[in-house]
């Protein structure tokens, strides 16, 4: 599909042993009011959190 990262807001200590890491040290922010220790991004491609930051934009359905 030819994704380069993938997010998810999920329990803290599950999803680091998948790979992700905290997003905000990616300079990636969440459009949810909650701790930023739950918010997560992995790489798919390495090097692809380099190219990535802002505001995770979910579809309007989703909200």
């Amino acid at each position: 599909m030819g994704y380069g990262t993938a997010v998810v807001l999920g329990h803290k200590e599950y999803y680091p042993r998948f790979g992700y890491r905290k997003a905000i040290d990616l300079g990636i922010e969440f459009p949810f009011e909650v701790s930023h220790e739950y918010c997560m991004v992995a790489e798919l491609i390495p090097g692809a959190t380099e190219k990535v930051k802002g505001m995770v934009c979910y579809p309007t359905d989703f909200k």
